[in-house]
């Protein structure tokens, strides 16, 4: 689910599992975490389709599940303008249990095959490296279960630097999202300021170990 916004008394979610857009009432939520529903109303969301019960196992077609892509953090670290996850306004993280049901329900279920070919994106929600714990639990765990596994994070750019020894000493995929030079980004990206110098330094620090970083713009 991705939140949209508000529309008078109601919150708006779009469901790429639906490929729709839902619009729900406040007074269904227990509080204004657009994440928190009111217990009393989760069995009818269930039934609806607008939720997904956490006790449900689904069929797992091991020639097609390959790319899976976590959401780590709602927090962040940045207000770009043009976000359409809310980032930073609420800072749930994903737990240990979560990442554990996923392999369990969807990963080690996998052919011997498919397990060769599995990709674990790190994304957001918020800026991934802002859950670095549970990033580097995520990492170790697939390299127990999974005999190749290929790692990609998308990150803004504002981490420390033993991230990035991380990233390269672990081979992970790595797409830095930048809206361009400083001008463009103090507006885009609100909470920028002097932290252009820091993500072209960031990048400077790729070029000069020559790891491939991609940026997305």
């Amino acid at each position: 689910l991705f939140f949209i916004g508000y529309k008078h008394d109601n919150i708006i979610f779009f469901s790429a599992s639906w490929g729709r857009l839902w619009s729900v009432p406040k007074v269904f939520f227990s509080k204004e975490d657009t994440l928190t529903i009111n217990p009393l109303y989760e069995a009818h969301f269930v039934k609806t389709g607008f939720l997904i019960s956490t006790s449900a196992v689904f069929p797992v077609s091991t020639s097609k599940l390959n790319r899976f892509r976590f959401h780590m953090t709602e927090a962040c670290n940045l207000r770009c303008a043009y976000c359409y996850l809310s980032g930073g306004e609420s800072a749930t993280t994903i737990t240990h249990d979560v990442i554990d049901r996923v392999f369990q329900q969807l990963i080690e279920p996998l052919s011997p095959e498919s397990k060769q070919l599995v990709e674990i994106e790190f994304h957001g929600g918020g800026e991934p490296t802002l859950a670095f714990d549970e990033m580097d639990y995520l990492l170790q765990k697939a390299k127990m279960v999974l005999p190749t596994p290929t790692f990609r994070i998308q990150s803004n750019g504002l981490f420390p630097s033993y991230i990035l020894d991380w990233i390269i000493e672990n081979k992970i995929i790595t797409s830095i999202s930048i809206d361009g030079p400083a001008w463009i980004q103090s507006v885009q990206r609100l909470g920028m300021s002097g932290d252009q110098d820091d993500i072209e330094t960031l990048l400077r620090a790729f070029a000069d170990r020559q790891y491939p970083v991609q940026t997305i713009t």
